[in-house]
């Protein structure tokens, strides 16, 4: 079920704007992200259309305390034409992207803050079903990632998924049974 660490409350999720595209270029060009994201000239050219041609896709800059150490984006899969979801139900589905730029963010909990902040953003579209996530099999820290924030794969789709009613039994027991608890 969806974990939600001690950095949740200090995680905010800005929209991109102009000014944080370089800080993303460069977050695309790091040694960590650059296997995962090989084509940053695509998704930067994504981010310069993102009022336009891809106004279906939200995009975010994650802060802790004010200082930009993370991206991610949400968006509803029906809008797209990606072969990775052809066995996912279209309609209520909604697939994320998400990276940490910084490497002094990595294996300390902000990945599963930022997911789970990405998370709260899906479903607040009453329509949001289920997030559907594709990652290439060899990405082993974003599939662990997924698992701790609350994903199962699911075989017949061949992607990570998480629905809506999973967050909320999670977050009843969270509330009843973790004072812990980030929420």
């Amino acid at each position: 079920m969806p974990v939600y660490c001690g950095h949740m409350r200090e995680i905010i999720l800005k929209r991109v704007a102009d000014h944080h595209l370089p800080l993303i270029e460069t977050w695309l060009q790091a040694a960590h992200v650059r296997p995962w994201f090989s084509d940053p000239e695509a998704w930067l050219a994504e981010l310069a259309q993102r009022g336009d041609v891809f106004d279906f896709i939200t995009h975010f800059v994650a802060y802790h305390h004010y200082v930009p150490f993370g991206f991610c984006q949400y968006y509803p899969i029906e809008r797209t034409d990606e072969a990775v979801f052809i066995h996912c139900p279209r309609e209520g589905s909604y697939s994320i992207d998400y990276l940490i730029g910084e490497s002094a963010y990595l294996s300390r909990g902000f990945g599963s803050a930022m997911l789970s902040r990405l998370v709260d953003h899906v479903f607040a579209h009453r329509e949001a079903e289920r997030i559907v996530v594709s990652v290439d099999d060899g990405n082993g820290a974003s599939q662990r990632l997924l698992i701790r924030t609350g994903f199962m794969f699911h075989e017949a789709w061949g992607v990570f998924a998480l629905t809506r009613e999973a967050v909320s039994e999670s977050r009843a027991r969270c509330s009843t049974t973790a004072p812990r608890c980030g929420r």
